[in-house]
């Protein structure tokens, strides 16, 4: 995956699915952080930046240094932009309900509403992280 330089990350409104994809690129510290952040993304939202720091087992300058890795000015913006990821989904409703996946129980118009949001959400996602300046490369080559 390429990782967006010339767009602000903060707008994705996918923030910890672009954690997760991005982990392999990160380094032991940031691997260490995303996953305290990724196992208990309402925790770390509560918490302020030493906090965070000591619940990965990190330093303060790494957890600064992981929120500029995925393209924060630093830890402030970070933890608004995980606040408003996890306010959308709770007030969204839907999120929770696609974790809960499709059951035998529902009625064929709830499984294709709830398959209509899920490929909404897929779409959005993907949009949201492509690059545009390597698509524009892309395009011009082909």
């Amino acid at each position: 995956m390429v990782v967006k330089k010339t767009k602000n990350q903060n707008q994705f409104g996918d923030l910890l699915g672009e954690i997760a994809n991005q982990m392999a690129a990160f380094h032991a510290s940031e691997i260490a952080i995303a996953e305290a952040v990724l196992l208990d993304p309402k925790s770390a939202a509560n918490m302020n930046i030493s906090q965070l720091a000591q619940e990965s087992g990190t330093s303060v300058a790494s957890v600064v240094r992981f929120c500029k890795t995925v393209g924060y000015k630093g830890y402030p913006e970070f933890r608004m932009a995980l606040i408003s990821q996890l306010s959308r989904q709770s007030t969204s409703g839907y999120v929770s309900e696609l974790d809960s996946g499709i059951t035998v129980e529902d009625s064929h118009e709830e499984v294709i509403r709830k398959v209509a949001q899920a490929d909404a959400l897929a779409i959005q996602t993907t949009a949201e992280r492509l690059d545009i300046e390597v698509f524009k490369r892309t395009v011009q080559a082909w």
